[in-house]
C-alpha cells in the first residue's frame, strides 16, 4: 500500500445490545429482552461458540431477576425461562466437559423446580463424568420416578450399570495386584521371620529355674527348651 494512500475501512455489527438496563424496564420489556438474548444463546450454540451462547443465556436470566413488577402468572413464566437457560448453559458445560459449570447450572433448575427431568438428568450427566457413580444413580432414579417412561433417563442408566462394572473390576484387579505384592515383600523380608517361640512355664520351673527351685529332670536341658 502507498504510503500517501487513502484507506477506507468497511465495519459490520454482528451484535447489538440494549443499553436500557432492566431494572428501567416494564414486565414486558425485560421478558422481551430475555426472550431475544436466549434465541441469540441458541443461535451461538448451533454454531458451536459455547462460550458465547454461555454469555447470552446469563444475561437473559438477569433480566428476569427483577420480578417484583410481574404478576403471578408473569413470575411463573419468568421462572421457565430461567430454567431453560439454566439448562442450556449446562448442556454447554456437558459439550466443553465442563462438569462443575454444568452441575451449578443444574442446581440453579432444581432449587426452584426439584422434579424438573432435564435438570436431573443432566446433572445425572456431570456426576458420570466425574465418576460419581451413587450421586448419579440418584439423579437418574429420581428423573425417572417423575416420568418413568423417559427413554433418555433410560439409557443413561443402563450405560451408568456398565460404567459401574467395569469400575468394580478394575478395583478388584487393582487391590488383587497390591495384595500379591505385599505378600511377596513380606516373603523376602527376613524381619518377617517369626521370633523363636518363648520358653514355657513348664520349661522355666524346669533345668533353667533359678537355684531354690527344684530343677526337672536333665532330659529337659538336652532338649535345649531354655535356648
Amino acid at each position: 500500500v502507498p504510503s500517501a494512500a487513502t484507506l477506507s475501512y468497511e465495519v459490520t455489527l454482528v451484535d447489538f445490545e440494549n443499553a436500557k438496563e432492566a431494572y428501567e424496564m416494564d414486565a414486558a420489556e425485560m421478558m422481551e429482552a430475555a426472550l431475544a438474548f436466549k434465541e441469540k444463546g441458541n443461535a451461538y450454540f448451533k454454531k458451536r461458540n459455547y462460550e458465547m451462547a454461555v454469555s447470552k443465556y446469563s444475561k437473559a436470566v438477569k433480566y428476569l431477576e427483577f420480578d417484583s413488577k410481574y404478576t403471578e402468572d408473569e413470575k411463573a413464566e419468568a421462572r421457565k425461562v430461567k430454567s431453560a437457560c439454566w439448562n442450556n448453559e449446562a448442556q454447554c458445560g456437558l459439550k466443553t466437559k465442563d462438569f462443575l459449570a454444568a452441575r451449578k447450572a443444574c442446581d440453579k433448575v432444581l432449587k426452584q423446580d426439584s422434579q424438573n427431568i432435564k435438570a436431573l438428568y443432566r446433572r445425572a450427566q456431570t456426576f458420570i463424568g466425574t465418576n460419581d457413580f451413587i450421586e448419579a444413580k440418584r439423579d437418574l432414579g429420581n428423573a425417572l420416578a417423575v416420568d418413568p417412561d423417559c427413554k433418555e433417563a433410560k439409557l443413561e442408566m443402563r450405560r451408568l450399570a456398565k460404567l459401574q462394572q467395569q469400575r468394580d473390576a478394575k478395583e478388584k484387579k487393582l487391590y488383587a495386584n497390591m495384595f500379591e505384592k505385599l505378600s511377596k515383600m513380606e516373603a523376602n523380608d527376613p524381619k518377617a521371620t517369626p521370633a523363636p517361640a518363648a520358653a514355657s512355664e513348664e520349661c522355666k520351673k524346669g533345668c533353667c529355674a533359678p537355684a531354690e527351685e527344684e530343677p526337672q529332670a536333665k532330659g529337659c536341658c538336652d532338649e535345649g527348651c531354655c535356648s
